[in-house]
Protein backbone atom coordinates (compact mmCIF):
# COMPACT_ATOMS: atom_id res chain seq x y z
CA UNK A 1 0.00 0.00 0.00
CA UNK A 2 2.91 2.16 0.84
CA UNK A 3 4.44 1.73 -2.43
CA UNK A 4 1.24 2.14 -4.03
CA UNK A 5 0.81 5.79 -2.44
CA UNK A 6 4.28 7.08 -3.23
CA UNK A 7 3.26 6.47 -7.28
CA UNK A 8 -0.32 7.75 -7.05
CA UNK A 9 -0.46 11.24 -8.82
CA UNK A 10 -3.95 12.02 -6.41
CA UNK A 11 -1.99 10.65 -3.27
CA UNK A 12 -2.07 14.30 -1.14
CA UNK A 13 1.64 15.49 -0.99
CA UNK A 14 1.85 14.73 3.12
CA UNK A 15 0.29 11.32 2.42
CA UNK A 16 3.41 10.63 0.07
CA UNK A 17 5.63 12.14 2.20
CA UNK A 18 4.56 10.01 4.98
CA UNK A 19 4.25 6.64 2.80
CA UNK A 20 7.86 7.43 1.58
CA UNK A 21 9.19 7.52 5.53
CA UNK A 22 7.72 4.35 5.92
CA UNK A 23 9.46 2.56 3.39
CA UNK A 24 12.42 4.09 4.43
CA UNK A 25 11.55 3.27 7.81
CA UNK A 26 10.85 -0.42 6.97
CA UNK A 27 13.71 -1.23 4.75
CA UNK A 28 16.24 0.82 7.59
CA UNK A 29 14.31 -2.52 10.38
CA UNK A 30 15.17 -4.91 8.02
CA UNK A 31 18.46 -3.93 7.36
CA UNK A 32 18.82 -3.39 11.12
CA UNK A 33 17.45 -7.32 11.76
CA UNK A 34 20.33 -9.10 9.25
CA UNK A 35 23.18 -7.13 11.00
CA UNK A 36 21.90 -8.25 14.59
CA UNK A 37 21.33 -11.80 12.70
CA UNK A 38 24.96 -11.64 11.33
CA UNK A 39 26.11 -11.00 15.30
CA UNK A 40 24.19 -13.17 16.53
CA UNK A 41 25.96 -15.69 14.27
CA UNK A 42 29.56 -14.23 14.43
CA UNK A 43 29.48 -14.51 18.46
CA UNK A 44 33.22 -15.15 18.51
CA UNK A 45 33.51 -11.62 17.23
CA UNK A 46 35.24 -9.75 20.18
CA UNK A 47 34.01 -5.96 19.15
CA UNK A 48 30.48 -5.35 17.34
CA UNK A 49 30.56 -2.47 14.49
CA UNK A 50 27.89 0.12 15.35
CA UNK A 51 24.80 0.40 13.03
CA UNK A 52 26.14 2.59 10.11
CA UNK A 53 23.58 5.41 8.81
CA UNK A 54 23.02 6.44 5.63
CA UNK A 55 23.08 9.48 4.42
CA UNK A 56 19.37 9.37 3.67
CA UNK A 57 18.72 7.97 6.96
CA UNK A 58 21.13 10.98 8.55
CA UNK A 59 18.68 13.56 6.53
CA UNK A 60 15.52 12.10 7.91
CA UNK A 61 16.64 11.77 11.70
CA UNK A 62 17.70 15.24 11.20
CA UNK A 63 14.00 16.49 10.06
CA UNK A 64 12.65 14.31 12.97
CA UNK A 65 15.03 16.24 15.40
CA UNK A 66 13.63 19.47 13.95
CA UNK A 67 10.11 18.85 14.46
CA UNK A 68 10.40 17.67 17.63
CA UNK A 69 12.33 21.48 18.52
CA UNK A 70 9.40 23.13 17.22
CA UNK A 71 6.60 21.49 18.05
CA UNK A 72 8.07 20.56 21.74
CA UNK A 73 9.07 24.00 21.94
CA UNK A 74 12.48 23.02 23.07
CA UNK A 75 15.39 25.03 22.94
CA UNK A 76 17.92 24.77 20.20
CA UNK A 77 21.18 24.86 22.78
CA UNK A 78 20.00 21.01 23.26
CA UNK A 79 22.54 19.88 20.81
CA UNK A 80 25.02 21.81 22.61
CA UNK A 81 24.25 19.77 25.98
CA UNK A 82 26.98 16.83 26.87
CA UNK A 83 24.59 14.71 28.23
CA UNK A 84 21.67 14.65 24.97
CA UNK A 85 25.14 14.62 22.74
CA UNK A 86 25.77 11.06 25.12
CA UNK A 87 22.42 10.12 24.66
CA UNK A 88 22.20 10.43 21.14
CA UNK A 89 26.02 8.45 21.11
CA UNK A 90 24.58 5.60 22.73
CA UNK A 91 21.14 5.27 20.81
CA UNK A 92 23.40 5.09 17.83
CA UNK A 93 27.05 6.46 17.64
CA UNK A 94 26.89 6.69 13.51
CA UNK A 95 24.24 9.63 13.85
CA UNK A 96 25.84 13.26 14.17
CA UNK A 97 23.64 15.77 15.60
CA UNK A 98 23.08 19.09 13.58
CA UNK A 99 24.39 21.85 14.51
CA UNK A 100 22.71 25.21 15.75
CA UNK A 101 23.02 27.00 13.04
CA UNK A 102 22.04 24.35 10.37
CA UNK A 103 18.93 24.04 12.71
CA UNK A 104 17.89 27.59 12.21
CA UNK A 105 19.29 28.17 8.46
CA UNK A 106 18.64 25.02 6.69
CA UNK A 107 16.70 22.55 8.49
CA UNK A 108 13.67 24.51 9.72
CA UNK A 109 13.51 27.05 6.41
CA UNK A 110 13.17 23.10 4.83
CA UNK A 111 10.25 21.73 7.32
CA UNK A 112 8.98 25.31 7.25
CA UNK A 113 8.60 24.46 3.37
CA UNK A 114 7.12 21.21 3.78
CA UNK A 115 4.66 22.26 5.80
CA UNK A 116 3.47 25.37 4.13
CA UNK A 117 3.01 23.30 1.22
CA UNK A 118 0.56 20.77 3.13
CA UNK A 119 -1.02 24.35 4.40
CA UNK A 120 -1.47 25.83 1.24
CA UNK A 121 -2.99 22.55 -0.46
CA UNK A 122 -5.37 22.75 2.52
CA UNK A 123 -6.53 26.24 1.40
CA UNK A 124 -6.99 25.73 -1.85
CA UNK A 125 -8.77 23.11 -1.65
CA UNK A 126 -11.13 24.40 0.42
CA UNK A 127 -14.54 26.23 -1.44
CA UNK A 128 -13.98 29.24 1.01
CA UNK A 129 -11.75 30.31 3.76
CA UNK A 130 -12.22 33.22 6.53
CA UNK A 131 -9.38 35.07 7.95
CA UNK A 132 -9.25 35.80 11.78
CA UNK A 133 -6.96 38.15 12.76
CA UNK A 134 -4.76 39.53 16.31
CA UNK A 135 -2.29 40.89 17.74
CA UNK A 136 0.09 41.04 20.77
CA UNK A 137 3.56 42.57 22.16
CA UNK A 138 6.05 39.81 22.66
CA UNK A 139 8.54 39.29 25.61
CA UNK A 140 10.61 41.66 23.79
CA UNK A 141 7.93 44.21 23.48
CA UNK A 142 8.03 43.99 19.45
CA UNK A 143 4.20 44.16 17.95
CA UNK A 144 3.24 41.05 15.94
CA UNK A 145 -0.10 40.57 14.43
CA UNK A 146 -1.25 37.01 13.36
CA UNK A 147 -3.69 36.10 10.55
CA UNK A 148 -5.43 32.38 10.98
CA UNK A 149 -7.25 31.23 7.51
CA UNK A 150 -10.28 28.88 8.50
CA UNK A 151 -11.04 25.89 6.44
CA UNK A 152 -13.25 25.71 8.61
CA UNK A 153 -9.82 24.23 10.39
CA UNK A 154 -8.10 27.27 11.50
CA UNK A 155 -4.11 27.42 10.00
CA UNK A 156 -1.74 29.54 11.36
CA UNK A 157 -1.11 31.94 7.95
CA UNK A 158 0.93 34.52 8.57
CA UNK A 159 2.42 36.18 11.42
CA UNK A 160 3.63 40.37 10.56
CA UNK A 161 6.58 41.67 12.72
CA UNK A 162 4.91 45.14 12.49
CA UNK A 163 8.06 46.52 13.80
CA UNK A 164 7.38 50.61 14.22
CA UNK A 165 4.10 50.93 12.31
CA UNK A 166 0.99 52.16 13.73
CA UNK A 167 -1.55 49.92 13.60
CA UNK A 168 -3.32 52.17 11.95
CA UNK A 169 -6.81 51.19 10.12
CA UNK A 170 -5.36 51.67 6.34
CA UNK A 171 -1.84 50.10 7.61
CA UNK A 172 -4.14 46.77 9.15
CA UNK A 173 -6.09 46.92 5.76
CA UNK A 174 -3.19 46.80 3.77
CA UNK A 175 -2.15 44.24 5.62
CA UNK A 176 -5.08 42.16 5.58
CA UNK A 177 -5.52 42.75 1.52
CA UNK A 178 -2.43 41.05 1.25
CA UNK A 179 -3.26 37.78 2.48
CA UNK A 180 -6.79 38.81 0.68
CA UNK A 181 -4.99 38.61 -2.97
CA UNK A 182 -2.60 35.43 -1.92
CA UNK A 183 -5.47 33.17 -1.47
CA UNK A 184 -7.51 35.26 -3.97
CA UNK A 185 -10.04 37.65 -2.89
CA UNK A 186 -13.53 35.41 -4.52
CA UNK A 187 -12.35 32.47 -1.94
CA UNK A 188 -11.84 34.77 1.34
CA UNK A 189 -15.67 35.34 2.93
CA UNK A 190 -15.30 36.67 6.17
CA UNK A 191 -12.70 38.55 8.93
CA UNK A 192 -13.29 37.65 12.52
CA UNK A 193 -11.14 40.41 15.11
CA UNK A 194 -11.96 41.52 18.47
CA UNK A 195 -13.79 44.92 18.87
CA UNK A 196 -10.54 46.93 18.23
CA UNK A 197 -11.68 50.35 17.02
CA UNK A 198 -8.76 49.59 14.25
CA UNK A 199 -9.75 46.45 13.13
CA UNK A 200 -13.57 47.66 12.90
CA UNK A 201 -12.52 50.55 10.29
CA UNK A 202 -9.66 48.54 8.59
CA UNK A 203 -12.34 46.14 7.74
CA UNK A 204 -14.85 48.78 6.50
CA UNK A 205 -11.69 50.00 4.10
CA UNK A 206 -11.28 45.93 2.76
CA UNK A 207 -15.63 46.07 2.10
CA UNK A 208 -15.27 48.87 0.13
CA UNK A 209 -13.32 46.95 -2.33
CA UNK A 210 -14.60 43.48 -1.34
CA UNK A 211 -18.00 44.01 -0.58
CA UNK A 212 -19.07 40.14 -0.09
CA UNK A 213 -16.53 39.80 3.22
CA UNK A 214 -18.38 39.73 6.20
CA UNK A 215 -16.78 41.20 9.39
CA UNK A 216 -17.81 39.20 12.47
CA UNK A 217 -16.35 40.15 15.73
CA UNK A 218 -15.17 37.84 18.49
CA UNK A 219 -18.02 36.83 20.55
CA UNK A 220 -15.67 35.32 23.00
CA UNK A 221 -14.17 38.73 23.26
CA UNK A 222 -18.00 40.55 23.39
CA UNK A 223 -18.81 38.53 26.42
CA UNK A 224 -15.79 39.53 28.31
CA UNK A 225 -16.52 42.81 27.13
CA UNK A 226 -19.87 42.64 29.52
CA UNK A 227 -18.20 41.21 32.42
CA UNK A 228 -15.64 43.97 32.54
CA UNK A 229 -18.61 46.34 32.20
CA UNK A 230 -20.46 44.52 34.98
CA UNK A 231 -17.43 44.94 37.12
CA UNK A 232 -16.77 48.39 36.95
CA UNK A 233 -20.02 49.07 38.66
CA UNK A 234 -19.46 50.21 42.31
CA UNK A 235 -20.85 47.51 43.85
CA UNK A 236 -19.90 44.76 42.02
CA UNK A 237 -16.04 46.30 41.58
CA UNK A 238 -15.69 46.26 45.52
CA UNK A 239 -17.34 42.18 45.48
CA UNK A 240 -14.42 41.49 43.10
CA UNK A 241 -11.86 43.83 45.01
CA UNK A 242 -12.80 41.74 47.98
CA UNK A 243 -12.05 38.60 46.18
CA UNK A 244 -8.79 39.77 45.07
CA UNK A 245 -7.44 40.52 48.02
CA UNK A 246 -8.46 37.09 49.28
CA UNK A 247 -6.31 35.78 46.64
CA UNK A 248 -3.47 37.67 47.47
CA UNK A 249 -3.71 36.91 51.06
CA UNK A 250 -3.74 33.05 50.25
CA UNK A 251 -0.49 33.50 48.14
CA UNK A 252 2.01 33.89 51.36
CA UNK A 253 2.92 30.98 52.69
CA UNK A 254 1.38 30.53 56.26
CA UNK A 255 -2.40 31.42 54.69
CA UNK A 256 -1.45 28.84 51.40
CA UNK A 257 -0.53 26.11 53.74
CA UNK A 258 -3.63 26.46 55.84
CA UNK A 259 -6.05 27.33 53.18
CA UNK A 260 -5.06 24.10 51.54
CA UNK A 261 -5.33 21.84 54.57
CA UNK A 262 -9.00 23.61 55.10
CA UNK A 263 -9.94 23.08 51.62
CA UNK A 264 -8.99 18.91 51.97
CA UNK A 265 -10.83 18.83 55.30
CA UNK A 266 -14.21 20.63 54.28
CA UNK A 267 -14.49 19.69 50.62
CA UNK A 268 -11.71 16.61 49.85
CA UNK A 269 -9.80 19.01 47.31
CA UNK A 270 -8.19 21.80 46.67
CA UNK A 271 -9.64 25.01 44.79
CA UNK A 272 -7.38 27.29 43.89
CA UNK A 273 -7.49 30.89 43.88
CA UNK A 274 -5.99 32.72 40.68
CA UNK A 275 -5.70 35.90 39.77
CA UNK A 276 -8.33 37.39 37.04
CA UNK A 277 -6.37 38.18 33.84
CA UNK A 278 -7.44 41.35 31.55
CA UNK A 279 -6.40 38.69 28.42
CA UNK A 280 -7.89 35.79 29.53
CA UNK A 281 -11.74 35.34 29.23
CA UNK A 282 -13.64 34.20 32.15
CA UNK A 283 -11.17 34.35 34.43
CA UNK A 284 -12.96 36.85 37.09
CA UNK A 285 -16.14 34.89 37.23
CA UNK A 286 -13.65 31.71 38.45
CA UNK A 287 -12.17 33.62 41.19
CA UNK A 288 -15.37 34.82 42.21
CA UNK A 289 -16.54 31.22 42.21
CA UNK A 290 -13.83 29.85 44.03
CA UNK A 291 -14.04 32.29 46.38
CA UNK A 292 -17.59 31.38 47.16
CA UNK A 293 -17.41 28.09 46.59
CA UNK A 294 -14.40 28.36 49.83
CA UNK A 295 -16.40 30.55 52.13
CA UNK A 296 -16.17 28.21 55.42
CA UNK A 297 -12.74 27.38 54.92
CA UNK A 298 -11.28 31.24 54.38
CA UNK A 299 -12.81 31.95 57.23
CA UNK A 300 -11.07 29.18 59.13
CA UNK A 301 -7.70 30.62 58.17
CA UNK A 302 -8.63 34.12 59.05
CA UNK A 303 -9.40 32.86 62.34
CA UNK A 304 -6.54 30.67 63.12
CA UNK A 305 -4.32 31.47 65.94
CA UNK A 306 -1.46 30.73 63.62
CA UNK A 307 -2.53 33.61 61.19
CA UNK A 308 -4.12 35.95 63.45
CA UNK A 309 -1.24 35.52 66.16
CA UNK A 310 1.32 36.49 63.23
CA UNK A 311 2.07 40.21 63.40
CA UNK A 312 2.72 40.12 59.74
CA UNK A 313 -0.74 38.69 58.85
CA UNK A 314 -3.14 39.96 61.78
CA UNK A 315 -3.94 43.25 60.46
CA UNK A 316 -4.89 41.31 56.97
CA UNK A 317 -6.64 39.06 58.29
CA UNK A 318 -9.36 41.29 60.71
CA UNK A 319 -9.95 43.47 57.76
CA UNK A 320 -11.02 40.19 55.55
CA UNK A 321 -12.52 38.83 58.30
CA UNK A 322 -15.30 41.28 58.05
CA UNK A 323 -16.39 41.16 54.54
CA UNK A 324 -17.26 37.14 55.30
CA UNK A 325 -18.70 37.40 58.56
CA UNK A 326 -20.89 40.03 57.11
CA UNK A 327 -24.04 38.05 55.62
CA UNK A 328 -24.97 41.01 53.12
CA UNK A 329 -21.78 41.29 51.52
CA UNK A 330 -21.78 37.21 50.74
CA UNK A 331 -25.40 37.58 49.22
CA UNK A 332 -24.07 40.22 46.71
CA UNK A 333 -21.21 37.85 45.60
CA UNK A 334 -23.93 34.96 45.32
CA UNK A 335 -25.91 37.40 42.88
CA UNK A 336 -22.61 38.86 40.49
CA UNK A 337 -21.73 35.00 40.29
CA UNK A 338 -25.13 34.06 38.99
CA UNK A 339 -24.67 36.59 36.63
CA UNK A 340 -21.58 35.98 35.13
CA UNK A 341 -21.98 32.12 35.43
CA UNK A 342 -24.14 31.80 32.00
CA UNK A 343 -21.48 34.36 30.44
CA UNK A 344 -18.60 32.51 31.50
CA UNK A 345 -20.19 28.89 30.44
CA UNK A 346 -20.66 30.60 26.94
CA UNK A 347 -17.29 31.40 26.72
CA UNK A 348 -16.13 27.84 27.22
CA UNK A 349 -18.88 26.43 24.88
CA UNK A 350 -17.66 28.61 22.01
CA UNK A 351 -13.90 28.98 22.20
CA UNK A 352 -13.14 25.51 20.39
CA UNK A 353 -12.17 25.40 17.05
CA UNK A 354 -14.43 22.82 16.02
CA UNK A 355 -18.19 24.18 17.67
CA UNK A 356 -20.69 24.44 15.41
CA UNK A 357 -21.48 28.08 14.97
CA UNK A 358 -25.14 28.20 14.32
CA UNK A 359 -25.51 25.77 18.08
CA UNK A 360 -22.78 28.41 19.23
CA UNK A 361 -24.70 31.56 18.84
CA UNK A 362 -27.81 30.37 20.41
CA UNK A 363 -25.53 29.70 23.21
CA UNK A 364 -24.66 33.13 23.36
CA UNK A 365 -28.24 34.66 23.02
CA UNK A 366 -29.70 31.77 25.88
CA UNK A 367 -26.60 33.44 28.03
CA UNK A 368 -27.71 36.86 27.55
CA UNK A 369 -31.08 35.59 28.76
CA UNK A 370 -30.06 33.81 31.44
CA UNK A 371 -27.96 36.49 32.96
CA UNK A 372 -31.23 39.20 32.40
CA UNK A 373 -33.09 36.90 34.52
CA UNK A 374 -30.86 36.53 37.01
CA UNK A 375 -30.43 40.27 37.14
CA UNK A 376 -34.44 40.76 37.61
CA UNK A 377 -33.56 38.47 41.08
CA UNK A 378 -31.13 41.17 42.33
CA UNK A 379 -31.58 41.84 45.83
CA UNK A 380 -28.34 42.65 47.73
CA UNK A 381 -26.45 44.47 44.92
CA UNK A 382 -29.18 47.15 44.74
CA UNK A 383 -31.92 48.81 42.52
CA UNK A 384 -28.88 51.11 40.81
CA UNK A 385 -26.80 48.29 39.80
CA UNK A 386 -29.83 46.04 38.61
CA UNK A 387 -30.74 49.12 35.96
CA UNK A 388 -27.06 49.31 35.20
CA UNK A 389 -26.45 45.67 34.22
CA UNK A 390 -29.47 45.52 32.73
CA UNK A 391 -28.70 48.00 30.71
CA UNK A 392 -25.24 46.31 29.80
CA UNK A 393 -26.45 43.49 28.97
CA UNK A 394 -28.91 44.49 26.24
CA UNK A 395 -26.80 46.88 24.66
CA UNK A 396 -23.32 44.53 24.14
CA UNK A 397 -26.24 41.64 23.14
CA UNK A 398 -27.14 44.41 20.27
CA UNK A 399 -24.01 44.91 19.50
CA UNK A 400 -23.04 41.39 18.80
CA UNK A 401 -25.89 40.10 16.93
CA UNK A 402 -24.48 38.56 13.50
CA UNK A 403 -27.06 38.21 11.29
CA UNK A 404 -24.32 35.49 9.56
CA UNK A 405 -25.69 32.93 11.97
CA UNK A 406 -29.09 34.02 11.86
CA UNK A 407 -28.86 32.95 8.24
CA UNK A 408 -26.82 29.77 9.73
CA UNK A 409 -29.51 28.74 11.72
CA UNK A 410 -32.03 29.51 9.20
CA UNK A 411 -30.56 26.45 6.75
CA UNK A 412 -30.23 24.48 10.04
CA UNK A 413 -32.56 21.23 9.27
CA UNK A 414 -32.73 20.74 12.64
CA UNK A 415 -33.39 24.06 13.96
CA UNK A 416 -34.79 25.89 10.18
CA UNK A 417 -34.83 29.39 12.11
CA UNK A 418 -37.96 28.10 14.27
CA UNK A 419 -35.95 29.60 17.21
CA UNK A 420 -35.61 33.06 15.22
CA UNK A 421 -38.00 36.16 15.68
CA UNK A 422 -39.26 37.15 11.98
CA UNK A 423 -36.71 40.10 12.37
CA UNK A 424 -33.35 37.82 12.83
CA UNK A 425 -34.97 35.51 10.11
CA UNK A 426 -34.83 38.56 7.72
CA UNK A 427 -32.13 39.93 8.74
CA UNK A 428 -30.33 36.79 7.88
CA UNK A 429 -31.64 36.57 4.17
CA UNK A 430 -30.67 40.13 4.02
CA UNK A 431 -27.17 39.50 4.74
CA UNK A 432 -27.07 36.88 2.03
CA UNK A 433 -28.64 39.42 -0.10
CA UNK A 434 -26.27 42.13 0.33
CA UNK A 435 -22.65 40.34 1.34
CA UNK A 436 -22.63 36.70 0.67
CA UNK A 437 -24.26 36.54 -2.99
CA UNK A 438 -22.44 39.80 -4.20
CA UNK A 439 -19.65 37.43 -4.55
CA UNK A 440 -18.46 36.96 -8.08
CA UNK A 441 -18.89 32.92 -7.68
CA UNK A 442 -22.52 33.40 -6.49
CA UNK A 443 -22.76 35.63 -9.52
CA UNK A 444 -24.93 33.00 -11.96
CA UNK A 445 -26.63 30.89 -9.63
CA UNK A 446 -27.97 34.10 -7.16
CA UNK A 447 -31.81 33.93 -8.84
CA UNK A 448 -31.59 30.57 -8.55
CA UNK A 449 -30.34 30.25 -4.68
CA UNK A 450 -33.12 32.99 -3.71
CA UNK A 451 -35.48 30.88 -5.04
CA UNK A 452 -34.79 27.47 -3.79
CA UNK A 453 -34.48 29.58 0.01
CA UNK A 454 -37.98 30.45 -0.67
CA UNK A 455 -38.74 26.56 -1.44
CA UNK A 456 -37.13 25.78 2.00
CA UNK A 457 -38.58 27.99 4.12
CA UNK A 458 -42.09 27.02 2.56
CA UNK A 459 -41.16 23.23 2.08
CA UNK A 460 -41.97 22.92 -1.74
CA UNK A 461 -39.70 22.12 -4.59
CA UNK A 462 -37.03 19.89 -4.08
CA UNK A 463 -38.10 20.24 -0.35
CA UNK A 464 -41.01 18.79 -0.63
CA UNK A 465 -40.41 15.88 -2.80
CA UNK A 466 -42.40 13.05 -1.24
CA UNK A 467 -39.98 10.46 -1.94
CA UNK A 468 -37.31 12.19 0.37
CA UNK A 469 -39.39 12.38 3.28
CA UNK A 470 -36.98 9.82 5.04
CA UNK A 471 -34.07 12.50 4.85
CA UNK A 472 -36.94 14.59 7.49
CA UNK A 473 -37.01 11.52 9.43
CA UNK A 474 -33.67 10.62 9.83
CA UNK A 475 -33.05 13.82 11.42
CA UNK A 476 -34.89 13.02 14.18
CA UNK A 477 -33.42 8.95 14.52
CA UNK A 478 -29.67 9.94 13.72
CA UNK A 479 -27.02 12.72 15.22
CA UNK A 480 -26.32 13.19 11.35
CA UNK A 481 -24.56 16.61 11.00
CA UNK A 482 -26.15 19.39 8.93
CA UNK A 483 -23.23 19.54 6.39
CA UNK A 484 -23.89 15.48 5.41
CA UNK A 485 -27.57 15.52 5.50
CA UNK A 486 -27.22 18.43 2.62
CA UNK A 487 -24.71 17.24 0.77
CA UNK A 488 -26.44 13.48 0.74
CA UNK A 489 -30.02 14.05 0.05
CA UNK A 490 -29.94 17.52 -1.31
CA UNK A 491 -26.64 18.03 -3.58
CA UNK A 492 -28.84 18.91 -6.47
CA UNK A 493 -29.51 22.23 -4.69
CA UNK A 494 -27.52 25.17 -5.18
CA UNK A 495 -28.85 26.03 -1.64
CA UNK A 496 -26.69 23.39 -0.27
CA UNK A 497 -23.64 25.93 -1.04
CA UNK A 498 -24.50 28.24 0.98
CA UNK A 499 -22.96 25.70 3.70
CA UNK A 500 -19.65 26.05 2.21
CA UNK A 501 -19.90 29.99 3.37
CA UNK A 502 -21.73 29.30 6.62
CA UNK A 503 -19.36 26.48 7.97
CA UNK A 504 -15.55 28.17 7.65
CA UNK A 505 -16.83 31.74 9.63
CA UNK A 506 -15.18 31.38 13.29
CA UNK A 507 -17.62 32.66 16.08
CA UNK A 508 -13.80 33.86 17.97
CA UNK A 509 -10.28 34.55 17.42
CA UNK A 510 -9.70 32.19 20.39
CA UNK A 511 -7.50 30.43 17.55
CA UNK A 512 -5.65 33.10 17.19
CA UNK A 513 -5.25 33.43 21.43
CA UNK A 514 -4.15 29.80 21.77
CA UNK A 515 -1.58 30.56 18.69
CA UNK A 516 -0.16 33.50 21.30
CA UNK A 517 -0.19 31.03 24.41
CA UNK A 518 2.38 28.63 21.61
CA UNK A 519 4.65 31.24 20.71
CA UNK A 520 4.76 32.56 24.20
CA UNK A 521 6.08 28.80 25.15
CA UNK A 522 8.20 29.27 22.28
CA UNK A 523 9.52 32.73 23.41
CA UNK A 524 9.79 32.92 26.63
CA UNK A 525 11.84 35.29 28.90
CA UNK A 526 15.06 33.00 28.80
CA UNK A 527 14.79 32.92 24.90
CA UNK A 528 14.41 36.23 24.65
CA UNK A 529 17.44 36.16 22.03
CA UNK A 530 15.83 34.05 19.40
CA UNK A 531 14.88 36.45 16.17
CA UNK A 532 11.15 37.42 15.37
CA UNK A 533 11.33 35.37 12.27
CA UNK A 534 13.01 32.15 14.09
CA UNK A 535 10.14 32.42 16.38
CA UNK A 536 7.21 33.29 13.85
CA UNK A 537 8.58 30.34 11.86
CA UNK A 538 9.17 27.79 14.80
CA UNK A 539 5.01 28.70 15.70
CA UNK A 540 4.08 27.94 11.95
CA UNK A 541 5.57 24.45 12.00
CA UNK A 542 4.51 23.68 15.36
CA UNK A 543 0.92 24.86 15.10
CA UNK A 544 0.10 23.83 11.89
CA UNK A 545 2.18 20.80 12.51
CA UNK A 546 -0.55 19.86 15.28
CA UNK A 547 -3.58 20.60 12.86
CA UNK A 548 -2.56 18.94 10.07
CA UNK A 549 -4.78 15.87 8.63
CA UNK A 550 -3.34 12.75 10.04
CA UNK A 551 -3.88 10.14 7.28
CA UNK A 552 -4.99 6.78 8.55
CA UNK A 553 -4.86 3.83 5.78
CA UNK A 554 -7.63 1.39 5.32
CA UNK A 555 -6.04 -1.97 4.40
CA UNK A 556 -9.47 -3.39 3.84
CA UNK A 557 -11.02 -0.55 1.68
CA UNK A 558 -7.34 0.90 0.48
CA UNK A 559 -9.14 4.66 1.06
CA UNK A 560 -7.27 7.40 3.11
CA UNK A 561 -9.44 8.67 5.86
CA UNK A 562 -9.11 11.86 7.48
CA UNK A 563 -8.33 13.27 11.16
CA UNK A 564 -7.99 16.54 12.11
CA UNK A 565 -6.17 17.17 15.42
CA UNK A 566 -7.72 19.61 17.52
CA UNK A 567 -5.71 20.90 20.28
CA UNK A 568 -8.52 22.48 21.90
CA UNK A 569 -7.45 22.51 25.70
CA UNK A 570 -4.25 25.06 25.31
CA UNK A 571 -4.50 28.06 27.45
CA UNK A 572 -5.42 31.07 26.19
CA UNK A 573 -2.86 33.29 27.57
CA UNK A 574 0.58 32.58 29.07
CA UNK A 575 0.56 33.36 33.14
CA UNK A 576 2.64 32.09 35.83
CA UNK A 577 1.85 32.48 39.11
CA UNK A 578 5.00 32.27 41.71
CA UNK A 579 4.36 31.39 45.34
CA UNK A 580 6.79 33.30 47.47
CA UNK A 581 8.59 32.57 50.66
CA UNK A 582 8.33 35.62 52.67
CA UNK A 583 4.95 36.11 54.25
CA UNK A 584 5.51 39.91 53.57
CA UNK A 585 5.25 39.81 49.76
CA UNK A 586 2.42 38.92 47.43
CA UNK A 587 2.39 36.13 44.86
CA UNK A 588 3.68 37.45 41.49
CA UNK A 589 1.27 37.23 38.48
CA UNK A 590 3.79 37.43 35.55
CA UNK A 591 1.70 38.14 32.12
CA UNK A 592 3.73 38.11 29.00
CA UNK A 593 0.79 38.83 26.68
CA UNK A 594 -0.62 42.59 25.83
CA UNK A 595 -2.79 43.72 23.73
CA UNK A 596 -1.78 45.97 20.73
Amino acid sequence: MANHLTECNDAPFMVKKLAEERIAEEDGNKKLRTEKKSKKENSAETSEVPYSISQDDQNMADMDFVEAICTGSLPHALVDNAAFRRFVHRLNPSYTLPTRRSISEKLMPELYKLVNSSVMEAVNQAPFVALSVDGWTDVRKEAIVNVMVHTPQPFLFKSYDTGNNAHTAPYMANLLKQVIDEIGPTKVVAITSDHAANLLAAWRLIQAEYPWIILSCCKAHLLDLVVQDILKLGVAHQVMEQCKSVAKFSYKKTPNLLLGEAQLFQYNKKIPFYMPSNVRWGTNHKLLSAVIRSKEAILNILRDPRVTNLASLSNDARKLRVPFEDLPMIKKMRELEAILNPLNRAISLIEGDSMNTAEAYAHIDESFSSALQETSHIVGLGDDVKNDIKQILNSRREMGKAPIFYLARLLDPRDQGNALSEEQKLAGIQVLVEQVLKNPKFFAIKDQVMKELGEWRAHTGAFGDPTRLYAWELLDKTTIDAKSWWAGYFSDTVLWKLLDVLRVVPLTSASNERNWSMRGRIHTAIRNRLSSSIVSMETYISWNMKRMMREEIDHKSGTIQQEFSYDTNEEIDHEEVILLEDDEDYAEVIEERQYF
